[in-house]
Parts: structure tokens; sequence; C-alpha cells
């Protein structure tokens, strides 16, 4: 805000500090000044005055502040009487008090709209406002000396002598003071005769009620309109003025009534006309702030500053406070122009800002505390960290899918998928509940780039109802790749590994997955990985065929440890067996592989799933699959009988319980 240092000094009793005193003081209080300058109207301030501060976009309020300071009084305000002419013919109404929460006017008649006093013009040139004639000018200084706008409508102008303060209706237009013509909104708040719009409140007004040198009769109005509004209004059509700006923030209530009648008092005077008699005041006024409990003892408790409680009590009385001193705590009641001014904490500011900042001591020694990782975010750095090592690209996508197969993965069965009413981007309404479709998505984009068939991977999370109706959220790493089944399951390995934990392959039979290509990884019987080749309905546009991998992070995490325990070299060695198997095309490894490791004895270390073979020479509707078997005893060598009679045993239950036969048997 531009501010005329004289003006400000002219609000003052006595002789007002210097210019350089006034910038320093201001700013040490927390309205920063950021410049001084000096030209032919004058010395001017370049306030910046922050949002919760609205009373300081005025000349009265910074001379206030400056007031509060320094210990200086203010000029009392100039008396206003009430209009004492005849009562002209106006109806106004309010037809929508919320957005109207107070509205006044007042009617002036017989006026001849010339230029406005040099004094007036001088001052308002100060602030950098550009004269125009005596009723424009007139509220231009109102509104720059007390912060409230004011808006005059040409009486003449009016069809039907009568406004009402509405909403716009559809199709209205407004030709604003600014040249251009406003399509109106529904939800804009518009001051309108019996006709059409006249005005776009608190924003601007329009040209059909122009005041100007022909003007004799004019209808001050000065309100209080829902910030909220007049906000949406500005944004919505691009407009910023002196008025929407003060809006915006809030006015003062308390100066409503008072700032259109002296708008009047004055027209009348310079312009030679007459007040008239009737006053329009619809609204309810606002009588007082609420009080504040204040304990002066929570100064010295929050700033360790000792500010002595008759001091406290002048600096806020000061900034215009009423306070009433009881046994423990103050009364404390604000200023109406103070509406940031609502907690204790806030007085205690009040207080030191008076005092000075500087008088807040100093504690020397940095104060440390120890900060620990949660397990789930030191895991959830650690799979990037691997996944980066292990060559692949790290993606961020959106948590939304459109409808239809992608909205329908859910590998670990989180619940019933979420949607959203509004979306951000049309057709994708659909929480994600699997990162599956993102990476299908990430990798159809790459293939169309020509960029090959790199491998990706996401940390990120799904959602999906739980079971109380309430949102359920867990966080998933998926890894996209091209390769066999060997790769992809030393990726999952070297994953668990990072907890410590063995992946034991079960059976899956999601949907989401083709076929015999699917498992589920469990450990200590809980499920916390799936991996396989995505079901065809899904791998719609790609060309190749990926493998993807999908781990529950908090339940890798639950099931093992991140400290790395020492495990000796084995003392005895291991013996290797290769296996073919013949099965039919729809039993899948994780069925092998948990009848194997049911049917053998602790001596299997572990089995591997090597390469899966279909061709004509299997048969139709057959494969073969090559497993490695490794076997140890922990306590001996094992003999070629000991492990034959663990393959025998294998063999005679994979052939039981799934059909498998050894090939060339």
């Amino acid at each position: 805000m531009r501010a005329s240092v004289a003006w400000i000094a002219a609000l003052l009793e006595g002789s007002a500090p210097s210019t350089a005193r006034m910038a320093r003081l201001l700013t040490a209080s927390g309205t920063e000044i950021e410049a001084t300058k000096r030209d032919e109207h004058g010395v001017h301030l370049e306030a910046a005055v922050t949002s919760n501060r609205p009373d300081l976009l005025s000349h009265r309020g910074l001379a206030r502040e400056v007031a509060a300071l320094t210990g200086a009084a203010m000029k009392p305000a100039q008396a206003l009487l009430r209009g004492s002419g005849p009562e002209m013919p106006v109806t106004v109404r309010v037809d929508d008090p919320v957005g109207a929460l107070r509205y006044t006017a007042h009617l002036v008649r017989g006026i001849k709209n010339g230029s406005s006093p040099t004094w007036m013009q001088e001052r308002l040139l100060a602030a950098g406002q550009r004269p125009i004639n005596a009723v424009v000018d007139v509220t231009n200084y109102i509104l720059l000396e007390d912060g409230q706008p004011l808006h005059a409508f040409d009486l003449g102008r009016i069809a039907g002598a009568t406004l009402s303060v509405r909403r716009a209706r559809a199709g209205e237009k407004l030709a604003a003071l600014n040249g251009r013509t406003l399509d109106l909104h529904s939800d804009d708040l518009v001051i309108a005769d019996a006709e059409r719009p006249q005005a776009l409140a608190g924003v601007m007004g329009g040209t059909l009620s122009e005041v100007g040198a022909s003007t004799t009769e004019i209808l001050i109005e000065s309100a209080r309109f829902a910030p909220r509004l007049v906000r949406a209004a500005a944004r919505r059509h691009q407009l910023r003025t002196d008025s929407s700006h003060r809006f915006e923030r809030g006015v003062d209530d308390s100066a409503v009534l008072a700032a259109g009648l002296r708008a009047a008092q004055l027209i009348a005077e310079i312009t030679g006309g007459v007040v008239a008699k009737n006053v329009v005041e619809l609204g309810e006024p606002v009588c007082s702030s609420a009080s504040i409990d204040f304990d002066p003892a929570s100064v010295r408790r929050v700033t360790g500053a000792s500010v002595a409680r008759p001091r406290m009590r002048s600096f806020l009385e000061r900034l215009g406070c009423t306070v009433e001193e009881r046994a423990a705590l103050w009364c404390v009641t604000p200023p109406t122009w103070r509406r940031d001014l609502a907690r204790p904490i806030d007085l205690v500011e009040e207080v030191m800002r008076l005092a000075g900042i500087d008088k807040v001591p100093e504690r020397l020694g940095m104060p440390l505390a120890v900060s620990t990782v949660p397990p789930l975010r030191r895991l959830r750095a650690e799979v990037q960290d691997l996944c980066a090592a292990l060559g692949a690209h790290e993606t961020i996508t959106p948590d939304f899918v459109g409808e239809g197969a992608a909205a329908g993965v859910d590998l670990f069965a989180t619940g019933a998928s979420l949607s959203v009413a509004a979306p951000v981007r049309t057709g994708e309404a659909v929480l994600r509940r699997s990162l599956l479709p993102s990476l299908l998505r990430v990798a159809r984009f790459n293939q169309d780039q020509d960029n090959g068939t790199p491998r990706f991977f996401e940390v990120g999370a799904i959602n999906a109802a739980g079971r109380d109706g309430e949102p359920a959220r867990r966080v998933l790493l998926g890894v996209l790749m091209h390769g066999d089944w060997r790769a992809a399951r030393a990726w999952l390995d070297a994953i668990a590994a990072l907890r410590g934990v063995v992946p034991e392959p079960v059976v899956s039979e999601d949907g989401a997955f083709s076929g015999a290509t699917r498992a589920a990884f469990r450990a200590k019987g809980i499920v916390f990985a799936c991996m396989g080749e995505p079901a065809p309905a899904l791998l719609e546009g790609l060309r190749t065929r990926p493998l993807y991998i999908e781990v529950d992070l908090a339940a890798l995490d639950a099931l093992g440890s991140s400290v790395r325990r020492f495990k000796g070299i084995p003392r005895f060695p291991s013996v290797v067996r290769d296996l073919a198997l013949k099965v039919r095309d729809g039993v899948s490894f994780g069925s092998i592989s948990s009848v194997a490791r049911g049917a053998a004895t602790k001596r299997l270390e572990s089995l591997e799933l090597v390469e899966v073979f279909r061709g004509a020479q299997i048969g139709q509707g057959l494969k073969s699959l090559n497993i490695r078997l490794t076997f140890r005893d922990e306590a001996s060598t094992l003999t070629g009988v000991a492990v034959d009679a663990e393959m025998a045993a294998i063999v005679a239950a994979l052939g039981a319980q799934t059909g498998a036969e050894l090939r060339g048997a």
C-alpha cells in the first residue's frame, strides 16, 4: 500500500516521528516498509500489509499503529450529523443477507459535481490516486483514509428508484467502469435496479449509473460484503480493485455507517448539495468484539521477557483494547477493527510487538532431540535404493484409474473400490487398489515413444473401503519388468532379504494374472507379495508381455527385521538335484512348490523354477517345468541314498496331488 507520510502525520496529535523512524518502527513491529520514496507530491511509504491486518489498509490504520508504537494520541474524529434535507423516494432491499452482511445508503440531492478541493486532490495524488470529480474523489478519499470502500450511484439513472442486493441471473451482463462487459455468473453478488445490474458488489460499479458532470442526485453505498463472495467474483472476472482488496480481507463493521455519512457530508459541503433525512440501514451491526481471558503471566512464560503489568495494560489500551483487571485473568476486549485478535496468544504477540522483539532473551545453545525414522519409511527408502540399483526407473503416477478392468485389479483383496464425485481427470474417478494399472500405463507411454522395454517401479499408496466403511490405505511396491521367471523371482528375493524374509510360493487364483504364470508368496503364514504375467485384458495396447511383482511393504516390515544377523558358512556341502516334470498347463509353480516342501524334510534348503517349456513334444494342454532342488544337512554330509529318498517322496506327493509326471519316465 502507498501511504502519504504527511497524511499519517495529520491524523496524529502533536509532532509525528520522522519518516525514517516511522518506517523503522512499523517494520520492526511486523508491517514491513519496503521503500520510502519522494516525488512532487511529497514523501510516501510502500507498506507490505499482511492479509491478517486489513486495518492497516488505510492512513488512519497506519496512524493508529504509529500512535500505539510511540504513545502518541490520535486526533479526535470529526463529529457526524445525520442529514436534515427532504426525504427522497428510494427503495433499497437486501435479497441475499448472506452476501450483504450490512448495507447502508445515504442520499444527497442538488449537487453540482465539479472538481474536488485542492487539499483533497493533493492528498489523493500523494497516495497515488488520480482526481476525477468531487463525488468520486470523496469516495476514494474515505477509502484511503478510513479503509471503507464506498460507491456512488447517479440516482437519476437508477430505474424505478429501486436498488436490490441479489445474486446475478442467467444471461445478465454488466458494462463495468473499466470498459469491459462482464458476463455475470449466478454466484456473483450484484447491486441491481428495477431492470438490470448496476454494480458487481464489492468489486466495481457499472457505466449505466456512473456519476458525471450532469449528476444532481446520488446514492452513496457503504456496506460490508461477504469476503468469500467478493474474492470469488474478483478472480472469476479477473478484476482487482482497491475495493475488492479490502472487502476480501474484511472491513470494520463499526465504520460502515459512519463512513457513508461522512462521505455524504463532504459531498454536500463541496458540491452545495443537501443530505436527505432518510438513511438506509440494513443488516445487524456488530456491536463489539468477543472478549479474551488473558493471563499477564503468559507473556513471560511464552517469551521469557519481563514486561511490567502496568506497561502491558498501556500497550493493549494503545491498540484500542478495553482492559478489565481481575484477580488472575484480565478480560480484554479488542476493538472492532482488530479482527485478528481472538486468542490469548494473540495478545502476547501484541504486547511483545510494542515492547520490542529485541526484548525477547536469547537462549544460548542448541537443544538436541533424538529423532527416529519410522520403520516403514526406512523400508520404503531401502526398497527405492535397491530397485534403482537393480536398473529400474522409478515412477510417480496418479492415484486414480478409469472404470473397467483397471479398477478391478486388487491383488491383496483390500476391499471395495472408492470413487470421487469430481475427478481431476475426466474418466478417472476410481482410486486404484493396485499399482499394476498405473505401471502398465507408463509402459504403454514408453512403448509409444520407442523407448524399448525398460523396467519400472513405484512405491505408492492404494486406497479401498475398509471393514468399517472408512478408507483403508496401504503402501505397496510395484515392479514391472521384462525377462524370465527366474529374474523376477531373484528380484523378489532381494527385496524380501531387506528384512531377512524367505518368500514361500503358494497357489494364487487372482484373475489379474494369466493362467499358470502367477504365484503368491508368504512367510510365517502371511501373504506379503505376488507375482505373475498380467492378464490379457490388462495388456491392451502393449506389444510385449511383462512380468509384475507387487509387495505389501507394511506386511514385509512386520514379518522380518532390519537387523542383519550373521550366519556362518555351512559346515557340510549341499546336494543339487534337477527335476523335470510334465504337468497340466493350469497347475501353477506355487502349488508345485507347496506340495514339494510339504513332502520333504528340513534338508530341502531351496527350490527354484529354472525353466518352463511348452511344445508339441510335451503335448496339448501340458507344460514342462524344470525345477532345481538344493538339499543340505546341518549335522552331517548327505549321502546319495538319503537324497534319493527325499526325491522319491517329493515325486510321489507331486504325482498324487498335482498329477505331475517325470519327463522321460
